[in-house]
């Protein structure tokens, strides 16, 4: 069951449909793979990363409130804050003594039933090709036993890479894998660190999958 106060969800869909003309008409978006997003329960969007584009994105692409966790540094600035937090974002430190906080809020999310997203590669990369994975996600997966969404986000880094000022001309797709299991797949001979590291190579090899279809998609258009 998925909570969210009314006001919340007036503000949101708000929000939705600036990013959504933005995206539509700059980028002429498309989302391939809607019909895989769960109706109901808790589930965990696991996309790509490769520019500050990608939070709003995948707003775009699922409709449905998703929760987000940025750097504590990007909620300074006033603008940013409220830009931030109208996508359902929440500061989290990347210290160890932040872990605590994160875990909570992940329970918090999982116990109302909100959808989040988790970027398996933990930050932006710096030549648009897929970066190795983090352990974090498998943590969060063996932790809250939920499915998991990949989702390949393509044409973000041509569109905003790291370092660029300004938007550029790209086309932007969406592509959402069907949900992933991970109950049975999780090897418990392993200890944590290279349990969560081998739930995560799993995950991004649904996302690098994803890619290879974008690509064939390319070839028939």
């Amino acid at each position: 069951m998925r909570i969210f106060k009314p006001i919340y969800l007036i503000y949101h869909y708000f929000v939705w449909l600036l990013w959504f003309l933005f995206f539509k008409i700059v980028y002429g978006l498309k989302v391939h793979g809607r019909e895989n997003i769960p109706r109901n329960g808790f589930f965990i969007v696991a996309p790509n990363h490769a520019s500050y584009l990608d939070p709003p994105l995948v707003g775009v692409a699922f409709v449905m409130p998703l929760r987000y966790f940025a750097r504590k540094g990007l909620f300074k600035n006033i603008l940013m804050n409220l830009a931030m937090r109208s996508m359902g974002a929440v500061p989290i430190g990347n210290k160890l003594k932040d872990l605590k906080p994160f875990l909570a809020y992940v329970s918090r999310f999982q116990t109302t039933g909100q959808p989040f997203v988790l970027f398996p590669e933990g930050a932006r990369t710096f030549d648009g090709s897929l970066a190795e994975p983090q352990p974090g996600i498998g943590m969060v997966v063996e932790k809250t036993k939920g499915l998991v969404l990949p989702v390949y986000l393509k044409g973000t880094f041509e569109a905003l890479p790291r370092g660029a000022k300004w938007i550029r001309p790209a086309k932007i797709e969406v592509f959402i894998g069907a949900p992933v299991d991970f109950s049975d797949k999780i090897d418990k001979g392993l200890d944590k660190k290279n349990r969560w590291q081998a739930i995560a190579n799993e995950i991004m090899s649904h996302i690098a999958y994803l890619k290879e279809r974008s690509q064939d998609n390319d070839q028939k258009a």
